[in-house]
């Protein structure tokens, strides 16, 4: 069992790097674009790579490590992986609702999951997160709902990206917010800057 989630876990964070190192290659090609362009591509890979490399580090580190902080680091690194990450797709081309509501989504999904968290992630997962010490069954209908709420919202985000991104660039009227370094005298200081594009 302990070496299947090892080999599971390393399976995850080899695709996770590959997924990191394209979105790395696909933004230094996309660099000298018109900024206020977002792209499907590098919309889909951030919800890819924010969704499965914190889950493949996550349950590394659970299964990896005997250390507690460790493992509740990497615990909490996986839940961010499964709520937060299939959003940052949506939320990079500015689209909060569909983002947020998979998120609000995919919490209630988790949930409802909860007392299966040793049944589907192992014990160790569950101790790092001091929760589930209930023996539950996967077919009970609690859990297959909040399944189905997790995978189909999920799901639902990585293709979405795609309109979230076509809104935004067919949208006429934005407001941005960034930060970027801005060197001042021989200092790089942080400089915030808005943007209203008509």
């Amino acid at each position: 069992m302990k070496r299947k989630f090892i080999f599971y876990g390393l399976l995850l964070t080899f695709f996770g790097i590959s997924l990191q190192v394209k979105a790395q290659n696909h933004i230094s090609i996309t660099a000298n674009r018109n900024e206020h362009t977002k792209t499907v591509s590098e919309a889909r890979t951030l919800a890819f790579t924010n969704t499965f490399m914190p889950m493949a580090v996550g349950m590394g580190s659970v299964a990896l490590f005997n250390n507690k902080t460790v493992q509740s680091i990497g615990a909490v690194m996986t839940v961010y992986g499964i709520i937060m990450g299939p959003s940052t797709g949506n939320f990079y081309a500015n689209d909060y609702a569909r983002g947020g509501l998979g998120m609000v989504t995919r919490l209630v999904g988790a949930y409802l999951m909860k007392n299966a968290t040793s049944e589907i992630f192992g014990q160790r997962f569950s101790n790092s997160l001091n929760i589930d010490n209930k023996k539950v069954k996967l077919g009970d209908t609690k859990i297959l709902i909040g399944a189905g709420l997790v995978v189909g919202t999920a799901i639902y985000n990585f293709i979405s990206a795609s309109k979230s991104v076509k809104e935004f660039n067919k949208s006429k009227k934005r407001f941005s917010l960034n930060v970027t370094p801005s060197v001042v005298g021989k200092k790089v200081s942080p400089l915030l800057t808005a943007r209203v594009t008509f």
